[in-house]
């Protein structure tokens, strides 16, 4: 059986005239960018590339380290994943030098079958010029030959500039066996049917045209055929065209996107967005960009297809750069756009007011900010001194003004005035709570029908004119409400002694004593806040950084951070900035030390010394045995690199001093094993097939230690065992080892709120 391709059209859009802004004429002989974002210079126009041709002696020369900062791999176009069919729901990219990308579209497929594949602006010449006699000359080789990419189903276009649209490229393609259908912008017929290309595998669209792609595929398994469907859409983009001096503008340039068609009643499909050679605006010399106007149809993309600016406006999950390392095309150095990319990522806090929300108590900042939030490793920071206001508009609609789809870990609600909604896995602790004025205080999503995997348990909640207590989305009252003192109520499983099998409850608990040493005033749980600083002055704070170590996930940082420690401690707050740092042998943060993460920076124990199972060391020991004074930690995450079956992440030794309850302790500090770019406990060394081993994939002997002299107030703390690749596709399953999660000796006090293990 071959392979089979059906392209139907499914919009065409025209304004109410028929003819699109960006059409020069009705005639559709030439184009434009409708953009005040767009910059010509006409006759300047041919001015510049004359200086740039004359120029062109002077672009700089390729390093020789080109190699190094370019590197080529053989692609595999995802044999290891398909064998695996880890990522049958998901997007697999290969990049294959400057703007040529093959993506398969997710396949849906338990066989192993592939999805729809979309080859994007391939050129495979060694020049981007209309001779191979002269022009811009690779400078990196493809890191395959053409003949050597898998069966294409589609070929996108993006405009006809040379390093777009190669012929010979195109001649090859067009004469494989199974022939792709060609989607390119308005004005490229002619060059299509110049490769004799069958008409009816030719699609010349104009902005906004969408066509839908049905590809019929034999399955790997028996006779029949694996069906996949995507919609390909023409989008705008601010650029030109042209293949000499006398054509610019006569064909249209574009910006794609590709989107899954799932079956009705499905999951929303996945997308791919490809830029081509867009601009996002136009920046004269000597000109600061952010006065600039920016291109305004981006937002206009990412709110038809449902985060650097571009990728907020067109509302992305990831992106891969693009358009550099392959030919020297502009003065710049050919190891700038990688460099300056990073620079940007690393770029920790960000304003939502860059991104357009407003926030003054008027606007929808909701689709400003959205955006910007990543699944994992995000925090949601305000001014300390002046904190900004979240304010739910009167027609809101949905589950949380904050809210997530991820909860591993049980959360502390203490002295909220708020309405809770928990789902059927997790924990949720509410204790010494004052409800006011609040219809419902908590609701499920659903009715416990005699089990639930989550649980909830309310102690010592003051209700003060609440209707309901405890209801259900659309249901019944679990627990009524009133003007009252809830005691101590629970809902979920409880277990006794050794016996695995918990029997459901749902009522009144038992309501437990609770030491004197663990309250403090009024007879409440004792808490303390996360500290913020916010009385200190800047000179107050010491960034390990800046004395020296690197925090790059790769370079042993152990004797600069020992250093930082044995000056520091005591005297500054130290100030982790975000990054990795590795650690060789233990590290001791000192009693009297005050630690600061910047969104989460690591620790990580790497190297022999925490490869020992029968004789396990320290990764980091938060103070010496028998130390005691105030020790604070926040914003933090120990971590191993792998293997280290021999690592004791965290080792706990500092008492609070006398009469300061919570004097030592960490707020949302988390121990997280694997599952983290560098950890080599990812997906590639440990997938969930367990065909990475167990010796190769142990993370840890034991996550937290809490010795027996030692006091701690945790709050927010989890320590987590991955079980799925947080900086892949985020979803995708690992099978990694750990001996033990918290174990704690302490006689006492330890308060741990809002913390757990998951292993």
């Amino acid at each position: 059986m071959s392979i089979s391709v059906i392209v139907s059209e499914i919009t065409r859009k025209k304004d109410a005239q028929g003819r699109p802004d960006h059409w020069d004429d009705s005639s559709c002989s030439g184009f434009h960018n409708p953009w005040p974002s767009w910059r010509s210079n006409g006759f300047k126009d041919m001015v510049y590339v004359q200086k740039l041709m004359s120029q062109f002696r002077k672009f700089p020369a390729v390093s020789k380290e080109a190699s190094r900062l370019i590197p080529i791999r053989k692609p595999n176009w995802g044999a290891v994943e398909a064998a695996e069919r880890s990522h049958k729901d998901n997007i697999k990219s290969t990049w294959l030098g400057h703007a040529c990308f093959l993506v398969e579209m997710p396949s849906r497929s338990e066989f192993g079958d592939r999805g729809a594949r979309i080859l994007f602006d391939p050129v495979f010449s060694d020049r981007c010029s209309p001779s191979q006699w002269i022009g811009p000359k690779r400078f990196t080789q493809p890191p395959c030959k053409i003949e050597e990419i898998p069966e294409v189903d589609a070929v996108v276009i993006s405009h006809n500039h040379y390093d777009h649209l190669d012929t010979q490229t195109i001649q090859v393609l067009s004469k494989r066996p199974h022939i792709p259908h060609f989607f390119a912008p308005l004005g490229n017929g002619s060059y299509f049917q110049s490769f004799s290309i069958p008409d009816d595998h030719v699609h010349i669209m104009d902005w906004w045209d969408t066509k839908r792609v049905e590809v019929s595929i034999p399955t790997t398994r028996d006779k029949t055929t694996h069906k996949v469907t995507v919609d390909i859409s023409c989008t705008p983009a601010q650029h030109f065209t042209g293949r000499s001096l006398w054509d610019r503008f006569k064909t249209l340039w574009a910006s794609w996107v590709v989107e899954e068609v799932r079956p009705q009643g499905s999951e929303p499909g996945m997308k791919v967005f490809f830029g081509g050679d867009t601009g996002y605006r136009a920046v004269p010399d000597g000109k600061n960009e952010d006065e600039m106007p920016v291109c305004p149809v981006f937002k206009e993309i990412g709110e038809r297809f449902d985060s650097v600016r571009l990728f907020k406006d067109i509302r992305a999950k990831k992106a891969l750069g693009m358009h550099w390392g392959t030919w020297v095309l502009t003065t710049e150095d050919v190891s700038e756009p990688p460099k300056r990319l990073a620079e940007e990522c690393k770029k920790v806090f960000r304003n939502v007011k860059d991104f357009g929300a407003k926030g003054d108590g008027v606007t929808d900042d909701t689709h400003a900010i959205n955006p910007i939030i990543a699944l994992y490793l995000t925090q949601l920071i305000g001014d300390a001194k002046t904190p900004p206001t979240l304010l739910a508009s009167s027609n809101f609609e949905g589950m949380a003004v904050i809210g997530t789809s991820f909860n591993p870990h049980p959360s502390p609600c203490r002295n909220q005035r708020q309405q809770s909604n928990p789902q059927t896995v997790g924990a949720l602790a509410i204790i010494d709570a004052v409800v006011t004025n609040t219809p419902i205080f908590v609701r499920s999503s659903q009715p416990s029908a005699g089990h639930l995997a989550g649980s909830l348990v309310i102690a010592n909640a003051r209700l003060n004119n609440v209707q309901t207590a405890v209801g259900v989305v659309g249901g019944a009252t679990v627990l009524p409400g009133g003007s009252r003192t809830i005691e101590a109520w629970g809902q979920g499983n409880v277990y006794k002694g050794a016996n695995g099998n918990g029997g459901f409850v749902q009522g009144d608990v038992v309501d437990p004593a609770i030491p004197q040493v663990l309250l403090g005033g009024g007879g409440k749980v004792f808490g303390r806040v996360h500290p913020q600083y916010e009385g200190y002055a800047v000179s107050d704070f010491v960034s390990v950084r800046d004395q020296g170590a690197k925090g790059d996930g790769r370079t042993d940082d152990t004797a600069a951070l020992k250093a930082v420690f044995a000056k520091y401690a005591g005297c500054k707050i130290i100030f982790f900035d975000a990054g990795t740092y590795v650690v060789t042998s233990t590290l001791t943060i000192p009693a009297g030390a005050r630690v600061v993460g910047e969104a989460w920076s690591v620790i990580a124990g790497s190297g022999k010394k925490f490869q020992d199972q029968a004789n396990p060391q320290v990764v980091v020991r938060v103070g010496e045995p028998g130390s005691q004074g105030v020790l604070e930690i926040s914003d933090m995450i120990f971590s191993t690199i792998g293997p280290a079956p021999g690592a004791i992440v965290v080792e706990w030794n500092v008492k609070q001093p006398a009469g300061v309850q919570g004097g030592a302790g960490a707020w949302d500090t988390h121990i997280r094993l694997g599952g983290a770019a560098g950890t080599n406990l990812e997906v590639e060394q440990c997938p969930s097939s367990g065909a990475g081993g167990v010796d190769r994939c142990y993370a840890a002997f034991l996550a937290l230690h809490i010795k027996p002299g030692a006091t701690a107030y945790l709050e927010g703390l989890w320590a987590w065992l991955a079980d799925h690749d947080l900086d892949g596709d985020g979803t995708s399953q690992i099978s990694i080892y750990s001996g033990r999660g918290i174990l704690s000796e302490s006689a006492g006090p330890v308060w741990m709120i809002g913390t757990g293990a998951q292993l």
